[in-house]
């Protein structure tokens, strides 16, 4: 079966195959230069360790990655919280791997075509990559335009337009760039991702003004959860409703935060909230705390290890709730309507 990662990895390489792109071959037959296995960026990586900033830019969004002292990448736009290295690494590398196929037109009024226009002008579908060193300075500032996936033997590349900022020559690179300006692509979901969704023994939710909720099974192998509080009438036409008791604990495992705000920073009274909490058969149990606040949803976690759990479930345990309790979390709404059910909502009423 596959993982959620897996998942989305997979849907992620079937999007970029989807890209549409209308291709516009526009030369400079002044350029003469060998582009036989040459890198746009040669030498780009020699200094790896140099790189502190990493900018992406387009569609009137801003994305600035930063190096943080300890080594660790953070998103400067949500508070530096951090992202997945190996995201950062692959961007990096996906860089210093571009390789020349041709000189395009050297000529600005054609840079629009390409998408290799200034992103300043309100037109312009350009994503600018900025990379800079720890004294702020710019090792790499290029314009991305077209791109088209291609499939060279059984893997898939980009070929892509490229322009250096500062110049007018364009470029038609191959190679694969993982870019994207949004949030959710840059950090590691789900929120509870301590839990594996398969490993669920328990689910509680105790919200205010509403009857308790418990949904649980006796072992991993059983097929169905069973909703110990609800009362199920023995009269023709009430039924269990087992899709939506069976979801519902993995909805709760499998949810994904949209933003992030420092603890510290939230004014929020946790006194009125939904308490949804997850035990699972390895001895973990996450609190999620969910809360309604002028129009937006926030959530709070926090783990515990049961006291005869393993040294590696102990020590997991408490790698989460480092990364998780200096933050909170935003979520949908639509979570928070699918957590504030009554137990009647799981009995089906027939005729």
């Amino acid at each position: 079966m596959l993982n959620t990662k897996t998942l989305k990895r997979l849907v992620f390489i079937t999007a970029l195959c989807a890209i549409p792109v209308v291709w516009i071959a526009i030369n400079n037959g002044s350029i003469a230069i060998d582009t036989k296995s040459k890198k746009l960026l040669p030498g780009f990586l020699k200094q790896r360790e140099q790189v502190a900033v990493v900018i992406v830019q387009g569609h009137g969004k801003t994305l600035t990655l930063q190096r943080q002292n300890n080594g660790i990448w953070g998103i400067l736009e949500n508070s530096n919280y951090p992202v997945m290295t190996s995201k950062v690494d692959d961007l990096l590398f996906s860089l210093a791997d571009l390789q020349v196929i041709e000189p395009k037109t050297a000529k600005p009024e054609f840079h629009e075509q390409l998408d290799v226009n200034d992103i300043t002008d309100p037109q312009s579908n350009a994503v600018l990559i900025t990379v800079q060193n720890l004294k702020g300075a710019d090792i790499v500032k290029i314009y991305v335009g077209k791109r088209e996936s291609v499939r060279l033997g059984e893997e898939f590349q980009e070929h892509i337009f490229i322009r250096r900022a500062g110049e007018d020559q364009t470029w038609l690179v191959q190679g694969i760039l993982p870019l994207s300006t949004d949030f959710k692509e840059w950090v590691e979901q789900p929120l509870l991702g301590i839990i594996d969704s398969d490993q669920v023994q328990r689910l509680s939710i105790n919200a205010p003004s509403v009857s308790n909720i418990v949904i649980s099974k006796a072992t991993v192998e059983q097929e169905d959860f069973v909703i110990e509080t609800a009362q199920i009438k023995a009269t023709k036409g009430h039924t269990l409703d087992l899709d939506t008791v069976n979801t519902l604990p993995f909805e709760v495992a499998e949810l994904e935060f949209n933003n992030v705000l420092v603890s510290d920073a939230a004014n929020l009274d946790w006194s009125n909230s939904i308490v949804a909490t997850l035990d699972t058969f390895p001895g973990v149990q996450v609190a999620l705390n969910v809360l309604k606040h002028e129009n937006k949803v926030y959530a709070k976690v926090h783990a515990t290890a049961a006291a005869d759990a393993s040294d590696t479930v102990q020590n997991s345990v408490k790698t989460y709730n480092d990364s998780k309790q200096p933050w909170i979390f935003e979520i949908s709404k639509q979570f928070y309507n699918t957590i504030t059910v009554s137990n009647n909502d799981f009995v089906i009423t027939g005729d």
